[in-house]
């Protein structure tokens, strides 16, 4: 992601640009991604309804980001969840 905001900061690339994971999931599976890379147990999530959460602001039920102007304008493309997830694992010290 820092080489992609490098290359709008280097750029004449002008206006709001959404630079997300490739592929879109929810955020139970978002969890267990982030369970499987770290090692941590997966059994420890659990699936909750949106509407039995207490939050005191609503969120919308699909929170992804739409990126087709980052893929088609930059010439660095986003990455798939896992491996995004993966590469910023490298950078911890577990």
């Amino acid at each position: 992601m820092a080489r992609a905001i490098r290359e709008i900061y280097d750029s004449e690339i002008s206006g709001l640009i959404h630079f997300s994971f490739l592929d879109k999931i929810n955020r139970l599976d978002f969890g267990y991604i982030v369970a499987d890379i770290f090692g941590f147990d997966k059994n420890l999530i659990r699936e909750n309804e949106m509407k039995d959460m207490k939050w005191k602001a609503r969120r919308p039920k699909d929170s992804s980001l739409n990126n087709e102007k980052a893929k088609r304008l930059l010439n660095e493309k986003p990455f798939t969840v896992f491996d995004e997830i993966r590469f910023i694992k490298r950078g911890f010290k577990f």
